[in-house]
């Protein structure tokens, strides 16, 4: 297995396994269906992340198929910059095999080497399998989001979690 960067040649995979992945999981907030960007639209994706301060699009790839894919997306706004966003997917067949924990891991060696002071995440409550990883990575939860996704005409909650930098300097 090998973890890197996403590079503008892997544009057209990534593609093809954001739709798939997308079909596969019911606690993503997207369905494989409701995806509909062009390998153009992906090029200029994987571009914008590699000019953008504190953002990473990191793969899994077994052979040439990724098989997991990591996003962290800071907020643009400065007031809200020392934010950022993740998220995780890992195709069906590779689940509970350590790719979710490998990508994760990797998010947080880049966000402490990284000038962001808070990484945060949702997560559907009843995928427990990715909220007991979260928490053993050193994620907090902060709060519910009360039927936040709806998933084939049923209402989920949702988690809200942050990991958050302790910074010495601080005055309390």
């Amino acid at each position: 297995m090998e973890y890197r960067e996403a590079r503008i040649e892997d544009a057209k995979a990534l593609l093809n396994y954001k739709k798939q992945v997308y079909s596969e999981s019911e606690f993503l907030s997207r369905s494989g269906d409701e995806y509909n960007c062009s390998v153009e639209e992906e090029v200029q994706g994987i571009e914008k992340i590699h000019c953008t301060e504190n953002a990473l699009t990191w793969l899994a790839i077994e052979g040439e198929i990724i098989v997991g894919c990591l996003n962290i997306r800071p907020d643009s706004l400065s007031r809200l910059k020392h934010s950022a966003s993740i998220g995780v997917s890992v195709r069906a067949a590779y689940r509970g095999k350590g790719v979710g924990k490998m990508l994760m891991n990797k998010a947080i060696t880049f966000f402490n080497e990284s000038t962001l002071h808070r990484l945060e995440l949702t997560v559907v409550k009843d995928n427990d399998r990715a909220v007991t990883l979260y928490k053993k990575l050193g994620f907090e939860e902060e709060g519910i989001l009360r039927d936040s996704m709806k998933i084939n005409g049923h209402y989920f909650d949702m988690i809200s979690m942050a990991m958050i930098k302790k910074d010495e300097n601080i005055l309390k």
